[in-house]
């Protein structure tokens, strides 16, 4: 591409990029450009070092950008949001994209240079302090360092009769993760208005499991653009969940009047109050719950309705 005509000297490939090549970089930029795939991006520590150099972003809502865009640091490619296939989704960023470049950041640059510098100085000012390895590493430390110490004290005690007990839970699971089902007796209603509160209940049939086995939990999705909103299902690839909120037990089924006493399942409750307008998927989904586990979701398992 950067040998093309129309396009020699325009676009330069940078190789065995590192520290040094980047401190040349983003001392050398008015505009960093990013521009990966959402919800594709790990992080984003290049652009993090050219706001700090007073260079404003102009990417994707994705990895830190989306963490540290306030509209008036730098500037954001496309919407937040789901689409029906990846294609809809380069034509949206595009045109995103190029709009933005020829109607704000071009204009702002050569003919408002006050506005430009006040720019800059706010790309300094709000992300310098909040994105730093200072910061990572306390993160780091809180979330995952400490945690992973305790876990791992835990494991060892009594010559590790609780790594060997958990070892055995996880295969029991496994095992017998395929008599678990789950259903929605009731679909949520098709309209509500923000901050009004939906109720959901779901029927859990445990298997051979027990309750405690298992956790239940109400799962917020957006709804791909052009798509209505549905529930997800297991065999499926999962969207980024939005909010999933713990549903609680109501009663065993068996105990409610005029059931049968030898349906097993147990009834679940749970609230989801929308805060933003929008079209929504909701999904309830079963998965392994034990206190030992050092992620929720470390199986794999689900079952969803």
């Amino acid at each position: 591409l950067s040998q093309e005509r129309v396009l020699f000297g325009k676009i330069a490939i940078i190789e065995n990029y590192d520290i040094s090549v980047a401190r040349h970089l983003v001392g050398g930029v008015d505009v960093w450009l990013n521009t990966p795939r959402r919800p594709l991006e790990a992080s984003g520590t290049s652009g993090q070092k050219a706001a700090i150099n007073g260079a404003p972003n102009f990417s994707v809502l994705d990895g830190w950008w989306r963490e540290g865009y306030d509209a008036e640091n730098g500037w954001a490619i496309g919407e937040e949001r789901e689409y029906k296939d990846e294609e809809t989704q380069d034509e949206a960023d595009a045109l995103s994209l190029y709009t933005i470049l020829e109607d704000e950041i071009v204009p702002e640059y050569y003919d408002h240079r006050s506005m430009w510098t006040s720019r800059m100085r706010k790309a300094i000012r709000s992300c310098g302090p909040q994105f730093s390895m200072r910061r990572m590493l306390a993160e780091y430390t809180r979330s995952l360092y400490v945690p992973a110490m305790s876990s791992s004290r835990s494991y060892c005690e009594n010559f590790g009769e609780s790594a060997r007990n958990l070892s055995h839970w996880k295969q029991y699971v496994r095992n017998e993760w395929q008599t678990v089902s789950v259903e929605v007796p009731e679909l949520p209603p098709p309209q509500a208005m923000t901050g009004d509160p939906i109720e959901i209940e779901a029927q859990v049939w445990p298997g051979r499991l027990s309750a405690s086995d298992i956790a239940v939990e109400l799962v917020t999705f957006a709804a791909p653009d052009g798509e209505e909103a549905a529930a997800p299902h297991s065999e499926e690839q999962q969207p980024v969940a939005l909010q999933s909120f713990a549903m609680q037990a109501v009663k065993p089924t068996s105990q409610e009047p005029g059931h049968d006493a030898h349906d097993h399942s147990i009834r679940y409750r749970g609230k989801f109050v929308p805060e933003e307008t929008g079209k929504y998927s909701i999904g309830v989904r079963a998965r392994p719950h034990h206190p030992a586990l050092i992620h929720p979701l470390e199986l794999g398992l689900s079952v969803w309705a």
